[in-house]
Protein backbone atom coordinates (compact mmCIF):
# COMPACT_ATOMS: atom_id res chain seq x y z
CA UNK A 1 0.00 0.00 0.00
CA UNK A 2 2.55 2.36 0.87
CA UNK A 3 4.32 1.26 -2.36
CA UNK A 4 1.15 2.54 -4.00
CA UNK A 5 0.85 5.60 -2.41
CA UNK A 6 4.24 6.57 -3.33
CA UNK A 7 3.82 5.70 -7.17
CA UNK A 8 0.74 8.25 -6.86
CA UNK A 9 2.78 10.66 -4.76
CA UNK A 10 5.15 10.84 -7.98
CA UNK A 11 2.37 10.87 -10.64
CA UNK A 12 1.17 13.88 -8.99
CA UNK A 13 4.57 15.49 -8.21
CA UNK A 14 4.85 14.80 -12.35
CA UNK A 15 1.60 15.98 -13.22
CA UNK A 16 2.06 18.93 -11.16
CA UNK A 17 5.35 19.95 -12.32
CA UNK A 18 3.38 19.52 -15.93
CA UNK A 19 0.91 22.13 -14.78
CA UNK A 20 3.39 24.55 -13.47
CA UNK A 21 5.86 24.12 -16.81
CA UNK A 22 2.31 24.86 -19.01
CA UNK A 23 1.53 27.33 -17.13
CA UNK A 24 4.96 29.17 -17.01
CA UNK A 25 4.57 28.43 -20.95
CA UNK A 26 1.12 30.72 -21.17
CA UNK A 27 2.19 33.30 -18.59
CA UNK A 28 4.75 33.82 -21.55
CA UNK A 29 2.87 33.53 -24.32
CA UNK A 30 0.25 36.62 -22.25
CA UNK A 31 3.31 38.46 -22.10
CA UNK A 32 4.19 38.19 -25.54
CA UNK A 33 0.43 39.41 -26.59
CA UNK A 34 0.62 42.51 -24.18
CA UNK A 35 3.85 43.67 -25.39
CA UNK A 36 2.55 42.93 -29.34
CA UNK A 37 -0.50 45.34 -27.83
CA UNK A 38 1.39 47.91 -26.01
CA UNK A 39 3.42 47.93 -29.53
CA UNK A 40 0.14 48.36 -31.61
CA UNK A 41 -1.13 50.53 -29.10
CA UNK A 42 1.87 52.87 -29.28
CA UNK A 43 1.96 52.90 -33.18
CA UNK A 44 -1.78 54.33 -33.00
CA UNK A 45 -0.61 57.34 -30.60
CA UNK A 46 2.41 57.93 -32.99
CA UNK A 47 0.10 58.15 -35.78
CA UNK A 48 -2.28 60.50 -34.13
CA UNK A 49 0.76 62.70 -33.33
CA UNK A 50 1.90 63.19 -36.58
CA UNK A 51 -1.95 64.03 -37.71
CA UNK A 52 -2.21 66.20 -35.12
CA UNK A 53 1.24 67.89 -35.54
CA UNK A 54 0.79 68.33 -39.45
CA UNK A 55 -3.07 69.05 -39.05
CA UNK A 56 -3.45 71.50 -36.54
CA UNK A 57 -7.66 72.25 -36.25
CA UNK A 58 -10.20 72.21 -33.62
CA UNK A 59 -12.62 69.70 -33.46
CA UNK A 60 -14.99 72.10 -34.13
CA UNK A 61 -14.08 73.14 -37.50
CA UNK A 62 -13.56 69.21 -38.62
CA UNK A 63 -17.11 68.57 -37.55
CA UNK A 64 -18.59 71.83 -39.19
CA UNK A 65 -16.34 70.36 -42.18
CA UNK A 66 -17.96 67.23 -42.32
CA UNK A 67 -21.58 68.63 -41.76
CA UNK A 68 -21.95 71.22 -43.66
CA UNK A 69 -22.15 68.97 -47.04
CA UNK A 70 -24.47 66.76 -44.83
CA UNK A 71 -26.81 69.31 -44.01
CA UNK A 72 -27.06 71.85 -46.67
CA UNK A 73 -30.81 73.58 -46.70
CA UNK A 74 -31.54 71.90 -50.02
CA UNK A 75 -31.17 68.82 -48.69
CA UNK A 76 -32.78 69.36 -45.75
CA UNK A 77 -36.41 70.85 -48.28
CA UNK A 78 -35.97 67.97 -50.61
CA UNK A 79 -36.31 65.29 -47.57
CA UNK A 80 -38.90 67.40 -46.24
CA UNK A 81 -41.00 67.54 -49.79
CA UNK A 82 -40.23 63.94 -50.17
CA UNK A 83 -41.49 62.61 -46.83
CA UNK A 84 -44.96 65.04 -47.66
CA UNK A 85 -45.45 63.82 -50.60
CA UNK A 86 -45.16 59.70 -49.56
CA UNK A 87 -47.05 60.94 -46.60
CA UNK A 88 -49.82 62.87 -47.83
CA UNK A 89 -51.06 60.14 -50.36
CA UNK A 90 -51.73 57.37 -47.62
CA UNK A 91 -54.67 60.27 -46.07
CA UNK A 92 -56.41 60.81 -49.08
CA UNK A 93 -59.19 58.53 -50.81
CA UNK A 94 -60.11 58.86 -54.12
CA UNK A 95 -64.42 58.57 -54.93
CA UNK A 96 -65.41 57.80 -58.17
CA UNK A 97 -68.71 57.65 -59.69
CA UNK A 98 -71.16 60.48 -58.19
CA UNK A 99 -73.53 61.65 -60.27
CA UNK A 100 -73.64 64.87 -61.43
CA UNK A 101 -75.73 67.96 -59.59
CA UNK A 102 -74.88 70.85 -59.95
CA UNK A 103 -76.89 72.27 -57.22
CA UNK A 104 -74.46 70.44 -54.60
CA UNK A 105 -70.89 71.16 -53.75
CA UNK A 106 -68.37 68.75 -53.81
CA UNK A 107 -67.46 69.03 -50.01
CA UNK A 108 -70.90 67.94 -49.25
CA UNK A 109 -70.77 64.92 -51.26
CA UNK A 110 -67.39 63.86 -49.59
CA UNK A 111 -69.55 64.46 -46.04
CA UNK A 112 -72.69 62.70 -47.41
CA UNK A 113 -71.16 59.67 -48.35
CA UNK A 114 -69.04 59.80 -45.32
CA UNK A 115 -71.85 59.67 -43.57
CA UNK A 116 -73.10 56.37 -44.96
CA UNK A 117 -70.50 54.85 -44.13
CA UNK A 118 -71.06 55.96 -40.56
CA UNK A 119 -67.30 57.77 -40.41
CA UNK A 120 -66.84 61.11 -39.24
CA UNK A 121 -63.56 62.45 -39.82
CA UNK A 122 -61.97 65.55 -39.98
CA UNK A 123 -61.44 66.47 -43.74
CA UNK A 124 -58.82 68.42 -44.38
CA UNK A 125 -59.52 68.81 -47.94
CA UNK A 126 -62.03 67.63 -50.65
CA UNK A 127 -61.88 68.49 -54.61
CA UNK A 128 -62.37 67.18 -57.79
CA UNK A 129 -59.35 65.68 -59.95
CA UNK A 130 -58.90 65.81 -63.26
CA UNK A 131 -61.86 67.41 -65.59
CA UNK A 132 -65.49 66.17 -66.76
CA UNK A 133 -65.82 64.90 -70.38
CA UNK A 134 -68.46 66.15 -72.00
CA UNK A 135 -70.00 62.99 -73.21
CA UNK A 136 -69.86 61.82 -69.68
CA UNK A 137 -73.01 61.55 -66.88
CA UNK A 138 -70.27 61.61 -63.64
CA UNK A 139 -68.25 64.38 -61.95
CA UNK A 140 -64.57 63.42 -62.24
CA UNK A 141 -63.27 62.17 -59.42
CA UNK A 142 -63.31 63.48 -55.94
CA UNK A 143 -60.20 63.38 -53.48
CA UNK A 144 -60.84 63.44 -49.67
CA UNK A 145 -57.74 63.99 -47.41
CA UNK A 146 -58.64 63.34 -43.52
CA UNK A 147 -56.04 63.36 -40.66
CA UNK A 148 -54.29 59.90 -40.50
CA UNK A 149 -53.90 57.24 -42.30
CA UNK A 150 -55.77 54.67 -39.97
CA UNK A 151 -59.01 56.52 -41.03
CA UNK A 152 -58.72 55.92 -44.81
CA UNK A 153 -57.76 51.95 -43.63
CA UNK A 154 -61.07 52.08 -41.96
CA UNK A 155 -62.98 54.09 -44.90
CA UNK A 156 -62.29 51.84 -47.70
CA UNK A 157 -62.76 48.85 -44.89
CA UNK A 158 -66.71 50.40 -44.77
CA UNK A 159 -66.90 51.06 -48.62
CA UNK A 160 -68.25 47.98 -49.99
CA UNK A 161 -71.62 48.50 -47.76
CA UNK A 162 -72.59 51.65 -50.42
CA UNK A 163 -73.68 48.71 -52.92
CA UNK A 164 -76.06 48.64 -50.66
CA UNK A 165 -77.04 52.37 -49.64
CA UNK A 166 -79.66 53.92 -52.45
CA UNK A 167 -77.82 56.71 -54.85
CA UNK A 168 -74.37 54.88 -53.82
CA UNK A 169 -74.66 51.65 -55.75
CA UNK A 170 -71.94 52.86 -58.44
CA UNK A 171 -69.87 54.94 -56.38
CA UNK A 172 -65.95 53.36 -56.00
CA UNK A 173 -63.63 54.12 -53.10
CA UNK A 174 -60.47 53.61 -53.75
CA UNK A 175 -56.44 54.90 -51.82
CA UNK A 176 -54.80 57.10 -53.42
CA UNK A 177 -51.90 56.04 -55.07
CA UNK A 178 -48.72 58.22 -56.51
CA UNK A 179 -47.51 57.66 -60.16
CA UNK A 180 -45.34 54.52 -59.82
CA UNK A 181 -47.52 52.54 -57.70
CA UNK A 182 -50.56 53.36 -60.60
CA UNK A 183 -48.10 52.17 -63.51
CA UNK A 184 -46.98 49.28 -61.16
CA UNK A 185 -51.02 48.40 -60.49
CA UNK A 186 -51.69 48.68 -64.04
CA UNK A 187 -48.83 46.42 -65.07
CA UNK A 188 -50.34 43.53 -62.89
CA UNK A 189 -53.98 43.71 -63.88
Amino acid sequence: ILLMQMAVAMDLKCDSDSMKEEMITDEKTIIDLQNKLLEKKNEEISTVQKTVETEPRSYSSVLQQSYTSALAQKKIVSAVKKVNQDEIPSRNVIVFGFPEEDTENVGSKGLKLLEHLEEKPVVTDCRTIGQTKSSSISVPPIRLRVKSSGIVYQILRKARGLKDVDGYQSIFISPDRNQEERISRKKSC
